[in-house]
């Protein structure tokens, strides 16, 4: 019980911190034209996505017969979303942290540009986000080691709502403070994540099979594609890798080269210093990011799609982190350096409040 109400007020934070940002959404939220659907409960004109994006559960959750306004929709959203946050940051630097550092964690990795974009489909995800708001309530109540096991039937589910959510289930077990950090361990837990993700792909393939006749999910025409077949084409494929990167760049710091310096520098500083202390600390996010940009780089060349930077939203998870560490470091050398990394974390979580 003691431990119930700084996890509670975390989330209490992340929440106020999302409804503050999107104060002016809050009335009557911009809806997405493929947003319409989940909305208005139309599961007949979502089916498609069914087989060309393997969106099984968010095709359930259009079958529902109770249908909110979209603001309601948009509140279950950023709750569900608060509750994500709220638990990473509680997970990650301990129930013991300051209030405002957690909130501030939260708050950088729930406003980011990648965050923000994708809340723009918030009626179609509120499945999705409800998988992993389940997940991350369960890895502040259960053990590391069980909280692994559970990404057996987590990560196929929330793969069917959204291709990188499996990645944010990924990085609330990556960031764990409890966890016995060694190479074995990082080997184990990326192993059964990728073969967790296999599963996915595997159920939703089946799926298809099943009631589309099609095994696997053929890419919808509108989105262009161009598979690899031969050299050339994998190595033009492998250009888009580049104009991913590029874009990620500017919409991370909302196209403000100077502010692209200064987070880069920012994280730069905090995988030197939280490294210098503990390097598996720094190791096993940096694995993450890999894992999931690999996967997603692998899935560029393949198809020969340009992937929007919104899919980088899991990346954010281990930023915020790493600076929430790098706060926590720079409290135990004194005074001085306490308040530039208070300076620094609140810097940044306002920033994002602004944009």
């Amino acid at each position: 019980r003691r431990g119930a109400w700084p996890l509670a007020a975390t989330i209490a934070v992340a929440f106020v911190g999302l409804l503050i940002a999107a104060a002016f959404q809050l009335p009557d939220p911009l809806i997405r034209h493929d947003d319409y659907p989940a909305l208005f409960g139309d599961a007949e004109t979502y089916y498609v996505k069914t087989l060309t994006e393997g969106r099984w559960v968010n095709y359930l959750w259009h079958l529902r017969e109770t249908l909110l306004p979209s603001w309601g929709n948009y509140l279950i959203y950023n709750a569900l979303w608060a509750v994500v946050l709220g638990c990473l940051a509680h997970n990650a630097l301990g129930g013991e942290a300051a209030l405002w550092r957690k909130g501030a964690v939260a708050l950088i990795a729930g406003l980011s540009a990648p965050a923000l974009l994708i809340s723009l489909w918030f009626n179609t995800l509120i499945p999705g986000m409800a998988i992993r708001a389940i997940y991350a309530l369960a890895t502040t109540q259960l053990s590391d080691r069980t909280c692994r096991w559970l990404l057996v039937p987590f990560v196929p589910l929330a793969l069917t709502a959204y291709t990188t959510y499996p990645f944010f289930l990924l990085a609330l077990c990556l960031t764990r403070a409890d966890t016995q950090r060694s190479a074995k361990d990082l080997a184990a837990l990326l192993g059964l994540f990728i073969l967790c993700f296999a599963l996915g792909m595997a159920s939703i393939y089946t799926l298809n099979y099943l009631f589309h006749g099609i095994f696997g999910i053929p890419m919808a025409e509108w989105r262009m594609p161009n598979p690899a077949h031969d050299l050339a084409s994998v190595v033009e494929n492998i250009g888009l890798i580049g104009s991913f990167l590029t874009s990620s760049a500017s919409l991370m710091s909302f196209h403000l080269l100077p502010l692209t310096v200064f987070q880069l520098a920012l994280f730069g500083w905090a995988i030197w210093a939280v490294g210098h202390s503990d390097p598996w600390r720094v190791i096993y996010p940096l694995a993450g990011i890999c894992l999931g940009m690999g996967l997603i780089f692998v899935q560029t060349v393949k198809t020969g799609i340009t992937l929007p930077p919104r899919v980088s939203g899991f990346v954010w998870l281990y930023y915020a982190v790493l600076l929430g560490l790098l706060s926590q470091e720079l409290a135990a050398r004194g005074a001085g350096w306490d308040r530039i990394g208070r300076n620094l974390l609140a810097f940044v979580a306002l920033i994002y409040l602004a944009f």
